[in-house]
């Protein structure tokens, strides 16, 4: 019990600490604070924590996640994350210090974000932007591949090694861009239509690797759905992960989950197979013409001269006759492949030189560049700005006046 001075009275260190618990279970049971996440560590016997932050004063609230929450905390969160959590604030310790206990992770305007993609989600796919009957099927040979994607990121790497691991002969065109970011979006959208423009390739690819929520952000964009849904090129979608399904994914004609799941459908009828495939076909063929001849052979031992030397001499005929006949098709039917394939093969190469940046600069185009990047726009340069200027038969540099 307090203790009493002259009629006041007075609380121990312990007995504050008691009432302000109670006072904290009584009013602080489920309640949720906002802040940025700082000082993250985990402790040797499995539980996380971490300080919330304030954003306008600074002042700080410590928090731990216990290990046996791990299953019901949808994520754990990393330092400089804007979060919301949920728990209960107890005192601890023996400074009457305090903090929170979290039950629930949440990162900061994901609810109103999450709200706002699905409301999108609906109007798209009441549009019908993602109806199966709007589906193109993949073709079985692709010998031009595009591919829409960072030019530095492990996605276009994947797909390029994966691709000519599995068949060498497939071409690959890429449409760079920017995969994440402000301009993401309309960066991917332009290149998409682009490349469905051109006309170059047999298949589409748009894609990136695995990243946050936040860094796929551009795939659930409503002009990337649009590009998408409306490309005339057949197209796969491979964003992120097995368990990321961005919004492109169900515009697209084909869903994979990996960038590398992308090349192995595009390389799905490998050059080295479909050669094994005919050489056993030729195989097959061979083997039936011997075993037709050795047949006949032994049919026409069967028969002695006195016998039947006219029901012979006409089976031999006919035999002779239906082998050259057998012959002739078998012939005639390679050299039509042949042709064909030679017809597809200057079909294919005629259109990569069309896509040739030389042949394009060939027809009276250029290249211009202001420190070692392409300009796009007249905005890009201002009045003195030294520019690069590359033209089908060299380079010269110009001042802009």
């Amino acid at each position: 019990m307090a203790a009493t001075l002259m009629g006041k009275q007075i609380f121990s260190i312990s007995q504050i600490t008691e009432k302000v618990s109670s006072l904290f279970k009584e009013s602080f049971t489920d309640i949720s604070v906002e802040g940025e996440v700082s000082g993250v560590s985990a402790s040797s016997t499995g539980h996380y924590y971490f300080t919330l932050k304030d954003y306008e004063t600074d002042d700080t609230l410590s928090a731990v996640i216990f290990k046996w929450l791990y299953q019901s905390i949808a994520f754990l969160p990393k330092q400089g994350d804007k979060v919301i959590v949920t728990g209960k604030i107890s005192p601890y310790g023996k400074r009457s210090n305090y903090s929170i206990t979290v039950q629930k992770v949440e990162r900061s305007g994901e609810g109103e974000l999450l709200a706002k993609l699905e409301e999108l989600r609906k109007r798209m796919a009441a549009e019908g932007l993602f109806d199966e009957s709007r589906k193109i099927p993949i073709p079985e040979y692709p010998r031009i591949v595009g591919v829409v994607t960072s030019p530095t990121g492990d996605a276009i790497h994947d797909i390029i090694s994966n691709s000519h691991r599995r068949d060498s002969s497939v071409n690959i065109i890429l449409f760079p861009a920017a995969v994440q970011g402000d301009l993401a979006a309309t960066n991917i959208a332009a290149q998409i239509r682009c490349a469905d423009r051109l006309g170059l390739c047999d298949v589409i690819i748009v894609g990136r690797g695995g990243g946050s929520f936040e860094d796929l952000l551009p795939f659930y964009d409503e002009k990337v759905i649009r590009a998408v849904a409306e490309c005339e090129t057949p197209i796969i979608s491979a964003v992120g992960h097995q368990q990321d399904c961005p919004f492109c994914d169900l515009a697209a004609d084909c869903r994979v989950a990996t960038p590398t799941a992308a090349a192995e459908m595009v390389t799905r009828h490998p050059k080295a197979e479909i050669l094994s495939y005919v050489d056993l076909c030729v195989e097959k063929l061979e083997n039936s013409i011997r075993a037709r001849i050795e047949h006949a052979r032994l049919l026409i031992k069967t028969f002695s001269k006195t016998d039947g030397n006219f029901f012979i001499e006409n089976a031999k005929g006919n035999l002779v006759r239906s082998l050259d006949f057998a012959t002739e098709s078998l012939i005639n039917s390679m050299h039509e492949k042949i042709s064909m394939s030679r017809i597809r093969w200057d079909f294919a190469t005629q259109k990569i030189q069309l896509a040739d940046p030389n042949h394009i600069l060939k027809r009276g185009f250029a290249i211009v560049r202001k420190n070692g990047s392409v300009v796009k726009s007249s905005g890009d340069v201002s009045t003195a700005d030294l520019l690069q200027i590359r033209v089908a038969d060299g380079d010269f540099t110009a001042v802009v006046q």
